[in-house]
């Protein structure tokens, strides 16, 4: 029992952090409490998504495995566009498909500074952990 136990926790560690899908479930998540929160008071998407949005990103940065970390820079973008579209899409206001694309870009457009500013984090994020994951098995060809 107890060398089952270790074995386990060796090849956690070693591939210690979430999944691709398990860092968008949680990212999703976190975004979608963000994004209920501003419709709880009113009819657009604002801080409260906003701040989730850049928490989302730093957490999927944060818990991705290393393997999995470009994920962490490509998913939270596409997650936005996903959230501002499905907002515009429930909200009833939004007629049709081409008005759809129209309403989902122009709230990207003006979302921009959230959204790049999100996605820089992630980028920073990754790049820092790529850049210890490198440098420790580099120590560990060493020895």
């Amino acid at each position: 029992m107890t060398e089952a136990v270790t074995d386990f926790a060796g090849r956690v560690r070693a591939g210690s952090g979430l999944t691709t899908p398990g860092a968008v479930i949680v990212g999703g998540f976190l975004i979608a409490v963000g994004a209920m929160a501003d419709l709880g008071f009113g009819d657009s998407l604002g801080f409260g998504f906003a701040t989730m949005f850049v928490i989302a990103s730093a957490v999927m940065a944060l818990t991705l495995r290393v393997r999995s970390i470009a994920s962490a820079v490509i998913a939270p973008p596409l997650m936005f566009a996903i959230a501002t579209m499905l907002v515009g899409k429930l909200s009833g206001e939004v007629h049709g498909s081409r008005a759809l694309a129209l309403d989902t870009a122009t709230s990207l457009a003006l979302s921009a500074p959230v959204l790049f500013g999100g996605t820089a984090l992630a980028a920073a994020i990754a790049v820092v952990r790529l850049g210890v994951a490198v440098s420790r098995r580099q120590r560990a060809v060493r020895r």
